[in-house]
């Protein structure tokens, strides 16, 4: 196998030019850093075709964390926001922008023409052979619906993907000696109908997963708590429970200000939930460095 810029030769295919290219490592860059091609894998996912170049890579070493973030982060995970760091950094829901809402319109739109081009499909089949049983129907309107509702639906997957990258991306820059989140029931909380479809939008499983691999790449200490530790209930100064604002119900999604009423600190609720778990002293390491 060779890469270049633009270009990249399959074994038994030969040379093949690239659509979108500078995202796989070049043969120069490669032999500059001492790595190797070890394999590829060619997909097709809403009618293109992808590859994925695999090369080994050199033990991760521990990275020298910065002053800010010497004492680790913490990332809390919500809807309001797609992760808030201990820091006051927030990260947007990209579900909630106009860009999102304008993809996900044409996709249900797309969907409604492909289900009326079935229907008028078998109908019309129906009323040209009333004696035969209709199998797998197609015509060139079914066909064209297809494939746009394949080409929109990848393009939400690609635009909650990337987000959720880029997001772990400038995390990740930081060189922080360890990061801490919450073990969340994602299960139990798609439960919920009012919450499922905002949850399946987000992402949150794929948001641990790469984060989980990018800490291991760069030798950062990935730390999770509990599912029942109060992260939102505790005062970060104090460490007070706060029960006045807090009742364990749905209402409490609605406290958007954290009050604590034995200090007096006022804070935004998420920001005070990932101070909270950056000093959470009960964890499990997920990925352990030397």
């Amino acid at each position: 196998m060779r890469v270049q810029r633009d270009r990249i030769r399959l074994p038994l295919i030969g040379w093949l030019r690239l659509s979108e290219f500078g995202y796989l490592p070049t043969d120069d860059r490669l032999q500059k850093n001492g790595y190797h091609i070890t394999g590829c894998w060619v997909s097709r996912w809403a009618n293109d075709y992808w590859v994925v170049v695999a090369t080994d890579e050199p033990a991760p070493t521990r990275p020298v964390s910065y002053a800010d973030t010497k004492l680790g982060l913490g990332i809390d995970l919500g809807i309001k926001d797609m992760a808030i760091l201990n820091t006051g950094k927030k990260f947007i829901n990209i579900s909630k922008t106009s860009y999102y809402y304008h993809v996900e319109k044409m996709k249900k739109r797309w969907q409604a023409r492909l289900a009326r081009r079935k229907i008028a499909a078998e109908k019309s089949f129906a009323k040209n052979h009333p004696h035969q049983k209709a199998g797998y129907l197609t015509s060139r309107g079914i066909e064209e619906a297809r494939y746009y509702l394949a080409r929109w639906s990848a393009k939400l997957a690609k635009i909650n993907k990337e987000t959720v990258r880029q997001a772990i991306a400038q995390i990740v820059k930081l060189k922080p000696p360890h990061i801490t989140v919450e073990k969340l029931n994602i299960k139990g909380m798609k439960a919920n109908p009012k919450l499922a479809p905002s949850i399946q939008k987000l992402g949150l499983s794929y948001f641990k997963t790469w984060l989980t691999w990018q800490c291991q790449k760069h030798g950062i200490e990935l730390r999770e708590v509990s599912t029942w530790y109060p992260s939102t209930k505790l005062c970060s100064t104090c460490g007070t429970y706060n029960r006045a604002q807090f009742h364990g119900t749905m209402a409490d999604l609605a406290v958007r200000q954290f009050n604590c009423p034995h200090c007096g600190l006022s804070i935004d609720r998420d920001v005070n939930a990932a101070i909270n778990l950056q000093q959470a002293t009960d964890y499990t390491v997920l990925t352990a460095t030397e």
